[in-house]
């Protein structure tokens, strides 16, 4: 599983590492199941992905993924950090502090 640098505030790539243990990061990460299906454990709860699947997930929020049974398993990351979108923004450690600030709406 890739990570960003320090220096990054976007990094964009397609992942097809199949099981990734449970981690966590210091940034936003937008997912989008490209193929396959995968069991993906949020913060202890278990979710079924299939192809076209979308989410983000937070800073600090603890996941990983295993690979259905007999399925491949592909992903497109996009990691980010908030000032990305704009630099007033860099306080915030989750979407739905992004989405309510008030150059978003």
């Amino acid at each position: 599983m890739k990570n960003m640098n320090e220096n990054e505030k976007i990094s964009l790539f397609v992942s097809e590492d199949g099981n990734v243990d449970s981690h966590e990061h210091n940034f936003l990460e937008l997912v989008y199941v490209l193929k396959g299906g995968a069991k993906q454990t949020i913060n202890g709860e278990k979710i079924m992905l299939k192809k076209g699947d979308y989410f983000i997930i937070d800073y600090n929020t603890v996941h990983s993924y295993e690979c259905a049974e007999g399925k491949s398993f592909s992903i497109v990351n996009c990691l980010f950090l908030p000032r990305f979108i704009d630099k007033t923004l860099g306080h915030c450690r989750k979407f739905s502090e992004v989405m309510e600030n008030y150059l978003i709406r």
